[in-house]
């Protein structure tokens, strides 16, 4: 069994509103961090995406299930990746956090 890494945040945790029907945003991460941690405590799902600035999250992207703060989601990155893009049909709260590990 491997073992698990812990995650090494760079606390500079974002928590951003989505608020109203398809509502979007983007969260700018730091360029030399290898995970995002992201967790949704609103009410509603949302679905989120990384790359550069542009990028455009849609109901294909990874899914982030409504009341998750306890379970977040973490996403391995490339360096250079700056952006994650946040959409949600009926708005919502999610916290982002960039780090290293935790996987």
């Amino acid at each position: 069994m491997e073992k698990r890494q812990p995650f090494i945040p760079s606390y500079d945790p974002q928590t951003v509103v989505l608020a109203g029907t398809i509502q979007s945003a983007d969260i700018i991460l730091p360029k030399n961090t290898q995970t995002v941690r992201v967790s949704n405590t609103g009410g509603s799902s949302c679905y989120v995406k990384i790359g550069k600035p542009g990028i455009t999250a849609s109901n294909t992207d990874l899914f982030i299930q409504a009341r998750t703060p306890i379970i977040p989601i973490f996403i391995t990155k490339n360096s250079d990746d700056t952006v994650l893009r946040a959409v949600s049909a009926a708005g919502t709260t999610i916290i982002v956090e960039s780090g290293e590990s935790g996987y």
